[in-house]
């Protein structure tokens, strides 16, 4: 049984080898989050096989959530860059905004697009 103290010091652990991970080494997110994953169950004492299934059904119940959303934002941004729209957009928002509010207006385009 793990105590909250285990659990607590397990999570701050395991929160600092994600930054450590992204951040100084420059892994991928999906793998410092898998990395991280498994420390914080080796130091709660999961079995591994435990962790990765824990971690499979997480990622298995995110995807069935959001998994059409990213596929049709996907599709239209294809759609978007091959019709040049994106440049279109962007060129009709920076003069709008002029060139002293470039980044407003690239923010904008995000939030549009």
């Amino acid at each position: 049984m793990t105590s909250l103290t285990q659990i607590l010091l397990a999570l701050l652990v395991a929160i600092g080898l994600l930054v450590a991970l992204g951040r100084w080494w420059k892994v991928p997110p999906f793998f410092g989050l898998l990395a991280a994953a498994l420390c914080f169950g080796w130091l709660t004492d999961q079995n591994t096989i435990a962790i990765l299934d824990a971690a499979q059904r997480g990622f298995g119940s995110m995807l069935q959530q959001i998994g059409l959303l990213v596929a049709v934002g996907c599709s239209l941004g294809v759609m978007l860059e091959r019709t040049r729209a994106m440049e279109t957009i962007s060129h009709q928002l920076l003069r709008w905004f002029g060139a002293r509010y470039t980044v407003l207006a690239m923010a904008v385009m995000g939030a549009v697009v």
